[in-house]
């Protein structure tokens, strides 16, 4: 399974972590912005899953938070955020996404 995803649970609202395999365990950096994927592992470190499993667990995610050219494709391919909203650290792209409740 290329991809990794841990489900957080924080004030009520449904966190998606998830990270390709293959760069977990590094770090990376783009001048001040750095990416440590060793020492927050644990954070993104979960179920092994592909890009289908992926989109699925982000339909009802309230947030997420993806690092990787899978992880973050599949946000994307699922219509959940835009190009733009990506950023490249160290040659790997990452992405935060929020949803706004619904009052």
């Amino acid at each position: 399974m290329p991809i990794v995803m841990r489900r957080h649970t924080q004030g009520g609202q449904n966190v998606i972590a998830a990270a390709d395999t293959s760069i977990l365990g590094k770090k990376y950096s783009s001048g001040a912005i750095v990416l440590d994927l060793i020492k927050f592992r644990p954070f993104y470190e979960g179920e092994k899953t592909e890009v289908a499993g992926l989109k699925s667990a982000l339909a009802s995610c309230d947030s997420a938070n993806l690092a990787g050219k899978l992880s973050v494709g599949a946000a994307i391919e699922a219509k959940l955020a835009s190009k733009s909203s990506i950023i490249e650290i160290g040659g790997v792209p990452h992405l935060q996404i929020y949803r706004m409740a619904k009052q």
